[in-house]
């Protein structure tokens, strides 16, 4: 079995693992800017916000945010 976590290559989550970039999509987000904007106003947190939403994934987005596009 592949245990490697397959990353989304093209789009607006490119970059993002395919669990984070669905469930930030099945929370209605559709921009790089919106997760932004509600990470750094923390609407967007850790167990709070979306559903599926944990630490891991919170800690992913944030390096991926951090990242050079």
């Amino acid at each position: 079995m592949d245990n490697q976590k397959h990353l989304v290559a093209e789009g607006t989550f490119a970059g993002l693992w395919v669990r984070t970039a669905k469930v930030l999509r099945n929370g209605g987000y559709t921009s790089r800017q919106k997760v932004a904007t509600d990470v750094s106003s923390r609407k967007l947190q850790a167990y709070v916000s979306i559903s599926d939403y944990g630490r891991k994934l919170q800690e992913e987005v944030l390096r991926w945010l951090s990242a050079p596009r």
